[in-house]
């Protein structure tokens, strides 16, 4: 896996902790330049030194992926440091618990802001390099509410259903030209949204116990889980069909992995 991805760009989002640090480790391990954003400073440049004191190259730059205007400045600044992206790995996300009802309208502007605008935004942005090399990999980090009804995750559902039709159709148009859009649901991993759910009122996340059952039952998946499946989805042994899933969860696709 190191030849293949020796001195490739990868920039992850939501890069700070979880399965995005998770990613940035082990592609850093396997030669690439990683570049690590989020909107949580400390946390990148914490996973970048680590990175760099183990002998990778890493680069943090702090954006809000909502912000089209942070986003190109962040696409700029990997140009000129590592060179245009290689691979895209949009695993940013935030959720927002409540049923319908109760929901917060500006908490879910937000959530649709980074869950899919942002990714849209991104995505545009690194397009146009990888159409001119004529190569590219972009990886999308969905989850299984996309094909399913989570009480109380109304917004978060239906965010993860329209990234993932939006990346399949984008899949669609790129056909032919060496460019692979890929979507992983990562299953059930011990993170901080995970916390979230399993601490949030009953009353707004109607799942609570059955997600801190998870946790205290030991069924969490490590971040390392869902990042050794992105890693194998950025390599020249991967291909997919538009709009085909893959769960980091799934014993079959796992033994594929090298």
């Amino acid at each position: 896996m190191e030849s293949l991805l020796k001195e490739k760009v990868v920039l992850i989002s939501g890069a700070g902790r979880g399965i995005g640090a998770a990613a940035a480790r082990l592609f850093a391990a396997a030669g690439a330049r990683v570049v690590l954003t989020a909107r949580s400073t400390a946390e990148i440049e914490a996973v970048a030194a680590q990175i760099t004191a183990d002998g990778g190259k890493a680069l943090a730059i702090t954006a809000d992926i909502a912000c089209p205007e942070a986003l190109r400045d962040l696409v700029g600044q990997t140009r000129r440091r590592f060179g245009p992206v290689e691979i895209l790995i949009n695993n940013a996300g935030v959720i927002t618990t409540g049923l319908f009802w109760e929901s917060d309208p500006v908490e879910v502007r937000r959530l649709f802001d980074i869950n899919v605008l942002g990714t849209y935004e991104l995505t545009r942005l690194v397009l146009p390099e990888m159409l001119a090399a004529g190569r590219g990999r972009i990886l999308n980090v969905s989850s299984g509410v996309a094909g399913r009804d989570l009480t109380g995750t109304s917004a978060y559902n239906a965010s993860k259903a329209a990234l993932e039709r939006l990346m399949s159709t984008l899949a669609t148009e790129l056909a032919g030209k060496n460019i692979t859009v890929g979507i992983l649901r990562p299953g059930k991993v011990d993170t901080r949204m995970q916390e979230a759910l399993r601490n949030s009122p009953a009353q707004r996340f109607p799942g609570r116990d059955t997600f801190a059952g998870f946790y205290q039952s030991g069924a969490l998946l490590a971040p390392e889980i869902p990042a050794r499946a992105l890693l194998y989805m950025a390599g020249e042994g991967f291909s997919c069909q538009p709009g085909e899933v893959f769960r980091a969860d799934d014993p079959d696709f796992q033994k594929r992995w090298p």
